[in-house]
């Protein structure tokens, strides 16, 4: 059996696994692109300490960065509620039903430029397709930081 195949049926075989689910726990999920201050950090690493069935329950999970932090914080907030500031990731999307995010290309650098003021990154770039867009990034970072 191919490599190919094998690694086919290891995902198909983590999607049909049916899990019992944790008991007591709030599951929540949302997009993996996100930061988190030091003290959600250490409280979701006590946590996770306190809680070994938590992190075992995620080892053959599908999708466990989509769903692994934002279940612990969900879960270690008081009252199951918690600040959460606007995404600092800047990404567009050409069609409501597409998958993915659209790839920037130079065409767009008007509008990644007009995003910056409230976003630290950008998704997504692919040099094979379009290198002139990051090279603009990088003329207008370094003509910002030199002022």
């Amino acid at each position: 059996m191919s490599d190919k195949k094998i690694i086919y049926l290891l995902l198909l075989s983590k999607i049909f696994i049916k899990k019992k689910l944790l008991k007591k726990v709030d599951f929540f999920g949302g997009s993996q692109w996100w930061a988190l201050r030091t003290i959600s950090l250490k409280k979701i690493i006590s946590f996770v300490e306190k809680n070994p069935n938590f992190s075992n329950f995620f080892k053959d999970a599908l999708i466990p960065d989509e769903l692994f932090f934002q279940t612990a914080l969900v879960n270690i907030c008081e009252n199951n509620t918690t600040a959460i500031k606007p995404k600092i990731v800047y990404l567009s999307w050409d069609k409501a039903n597409d998958l993915s995010p659209k790839t920037f290309l130079i065409k767009d650098i008007a509008e990644i430029s007009s995003a910056s003021t409230e976003k630290l990154f950008a998704r997504k770039f692919d040099q094979t397709l379009d290198q002139q867009v990051m090279d603009e990034i990088d003329r207008n970072l370094k003509k910002l930081l030199s002022e």
